[in-house]
Protein backbone atom coordinates (compact mmCIF):
# COMPACT_ATOMS: atom_id res chain seq x y z
CA UNK A 1 0.00 0.00 0.00
CA UNK A 2 1.52 3.05 -0.98
CA UNK A 3 0.32 5.43 1.92
CA UNK A 4 2.17 2.87 4.14
CA UNK A 5 5.55 3.14 2.48
CA UNK A 6 5.04 7.17 2.24
CA UNK A 7 4.21 7.07 5.97
CA UNK A 8 7.16 4.79 6.92
CA UNK A 9 9.21 6.96 4.50
CA UNK A 10 8.11 10.50 6.44
CA UNK A 11 8.23 8.86 9.84
CA UNK A 12 12.04 8.03 8.64
CA UNK A 13 12.81 11.14 7.98
CA UNK A 14 11.10 13.25 11.34
CA UNK A 15 8.11 14.70 9.27
CA UNK A 16 4.78 13.15 11.10
CA UNK A 17 3.13 16.11 9.35
CA UNK A 18 3.49 15.11 5.93
CA UNK A 19 2.00 11.77 6.98
CA UNK A 20 -1.16 13.85 8.24
CA UNK A 21 -1.01 15.58 4.70
CA UNK A 22 -0.72 12.79 2.55
CA UNK A 23 -3.74 10.93 4.80
CA UNK A 24 -6.23 13.55 3.76
CA UNK A 25 -4.49 13.26 0.00
CA UNK A 26 -5.12 9.89 0.29
CA UNK A 27 -8.64 9.90 1.39
CA UNK A 28 -9.31 12.49 -1.69
CA UNK A 29 -7.92 10.35 -4.18
CA UNK A 30 -9.63 7.02 -2.64
CA UNK A 31 -12.93 9.60 -2.38
CA UNK A 32 -12.91 9.99 -6.43
CA UNK A 33 -12.11 6.69 -7.32
CA UNK A 34 -15.26 5.33 -5.28
CA UNK A 35 -17.63 8.07 -6.84
CA UNK A 36 -17.35 6.27 -10.83
CA UNK A 37 -17.45 2.55 -9.08
CA UNK A 38 -19.91 3.37 -6.84
CA UNK A 39 -22.04 4.40 -9.50
CA UNK A 40 -21.54 1.96 -11.94
CA UNK A 41 -22.16 -1.05 -9.15
CA UNK A 42 -24.99 0.93 -7.43
CA UNK A 43 -26.72 2.42 -10.61
CA UNK A 44 -25.71 -0.31 -13.36
CA UNK A 45 -25.36 -3.49 -10.82
CA UNK A 46 -27.29 -5.55 -13.16
CA UNK A 47 -25.08 -4.94 -16.32
CA UNK A 48 -22.10 -4.71 -14.67
CA UNK A 49 -22.97 -8.02 -12.95
CA UNK A 50 -23.90 -9.43 -16.73
CA UNK A 51 -20.40 -8.99 -17.73
CA UNK A 52 -19.67 -11.82 -15.73
CA UNK A 53 -22.62 -14.77 -16.48
CA UNK A 54 -25.66 -14.84 -18.49
CA UNK A 55 -29.29 -14.19 -17.33
CA UNK A 56 -29.93 -18.21 -17.64
CA UNK A 57 -29.36 -18.13 -13.58
CA UNK A 58 -31.62 -15.06 -12.76
CA UNK A 59 -31.51 -16.05 -9.03
CA UNK A 60 -27.36 -15.61 -9.35
CA UNK A 61 -27.64 -12.39 -11.16
CA UNK A 62 -30.51 -11.32 -8.15
CA UNK A 63 -28.15 -12.22 -5.66
CA UNK A 64 -25.45 -10.08 -7.14
CA UNK A 65 -27.11 -7.21 -7.68
CA UNK A 66 -28.56 -7.47 -4.32
CA UNK A 67 -24.87 -7.60 -2.66
CA UNK A 68 -24.13 -4.54 -4.87
CA UNK A 69 -26.47 -2.48 -3.38
CA UNK A 70 -26.27 -3.04 -0.20
CA UNK A 71 -22.13 -2.79 -0.30
CA UNK A 72 -21.14 0.28 -2.98
CA UNK A 73 -22.35 2.68 -0.77
CA UNK A 74 -20.29 1.58 2.10
CA UNK A 75 -16.96 1.64 -0.49
CA UNK A 76 -16.11 5.53 1.21
CA UNK A 77 -16.25 3.85 4.54
CA UNK A 78 -13.70 1.51 3.44
CA UNK A 79 -11.71 3.48 1.84
CA UNK A 80 -11.18 5.73 5.10
CA UNK A 81 -10.49 2.44 6.76
CA UNK A 82 -7.70 1.26 3.89
CA UNK A 83 -6.12 4.92 4.27
CA UNK A 84 -5.61 4.89 8.15
CA UNK A 85 -4.70 1.53 7.77
CA UNK A 86 -2.44 2.28 5.88
CA UNK A 87 -0.81 4.99 8.24
CA UNK A 88 -1.05 2.62 11.13
CA UNK A 89 1.09 -0.32 9.27
CA UNK A 90 3.49 2.01 7.79
CA UNK A 91 4.40 3.54 11.64
CA UNK A 92 4.41 0.55 13.03
CA UNK A 93 1.72 0.72 14.93
CA UNK A 94 0.55 -2.71 14.60
CA UNK A 95 -1.73 -3.79 17.65
CA UNK A 96 -3.74 -0.76 16.79
CA UNK A 97 -3.91 -2.09 13.17
CA UNK A 98 -5.16 -5.91 13.51
CA UNK A 99 -7.36 -4.75 16.48
CA UNK A 100 -9.03 -2.68 14.24
CA UNK A 101 -8.83 -5.48 11.08
CA UNK A 102 -10.06 -8.43 13.57
CA UNK A 103 -12.57 -6.73 15.13
CA UNK A 104 -14.29 -6.17 11.45
CA UNK A 105 -13.44 -9.56 10.89
CA UNK A 106 -14.89 -11.10 13.73
CA UNK A 107 -17.91 -8.85 13.80
CA UNK A 108 -18.65 -9.54 9.76
CA UNK A 109 -18.67 -13.80 10.72
CA UNK A 110 -20.54 -13.24 13.69
CA UNK A 111 -23.31 -10.54 12.31
CA UNK A 112 -23.32 -12.62 9.19
CA UNK A 113 -24.57 -15.65 11.27
CA UNK A 114 -26.94 -13.94 13.04
CA UNK A 115 -28.43 -12.77 10.32
CA UNK A 116 -28.38 -15.31 7.62
CA UNK A 117 -31.10 -17.20 9.92
CA UNK A 118 -33.68 -14.63 9.12
CA UNK A 119 -32.72 -12.68 6.14
CA UNK A 120 -30.71 -15.26 4.18
CA UNK A 121 -27.65 -14.00 1.88
CA UNK A 122 -29.43 -10.59 2.55
CA UNK A 123 -28.25 -10.79 6.15
CA UNK A 124 -25.12 -11.81 5.18
CA UNK A 125 -24.44 -9.15 2.81
CA UNK A 126 -25.34 -6.59 5.42
CA UNK A 127 -22.71 -7.88 7.83
CA UNK A 128 -20.09 -6.57 5.40
CA UNK A 129 -21.28 -2.75 6.14
CA UNK A 130 -21.43 -3.44 9.55
CA UNK A 131 -18.11 -4.65 10.02
CA UNK A 132 -16.64 -1.77 7.42
CA UNK A 133 -18.41 0.76 10.24
CA UNK A 134 -16.68 -0.67 12.91
CA UNK A 135 -13.59 -1.71 11.66
CA UNK A 136 -12.98 2.17 9.86
CA UNK A 137 -14.33 3.84 13.24
CA UNK A 138 -11.62 2.10 15.02
CA UNK A 139 -8.69 2.54 12.28
CA UNK A 140 -9.82 6.35 12.08
CA UNK A 141 -9.65 6.77 16.22
CA UNK A 142 -6.47 5.23 16.25
CA UNK A 143 -5.30 7.39 13.21
CA UNK A 144 -6.24 10.46 15.22
CA UNK A 145 -4.84 9.41 18.54
CA UNK A 146 -1.65 9.77 16.85
CA UNK A 147 -0.48 6.51 18.40
CA UNK A 148 1.12 6.11 14.94
CA UNK A 149 3.24 9.49 15.37
CA UNK A 150 6.46 9.25 17.73
CA UNK A 151 7.26 12.42 18.25
CA UNK A 152 3.60 12.60 19.60
CA UNK A 153 5.16 9.32 21.76
CA UNK A 154 7.88 10.71 22.95
CA UNK A 155 6.08 14.02 23.81
CA UNK A 156 3.52 11.52 26.17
Amino acid sequence: NGISNFTAQNIGAGLPDRVREGFRAGLKLAIAVCIPFFAAFFLFGKQMTLLFMDESSISALNTGVEFLKIVTPFYFIISIKLIADGVLRGAGAMVQFMVSTFSDLILRVAISFLLAIPLGTTGIWMSWPIGWVLGTGLSYCFYRSGCWNPLKIKQN
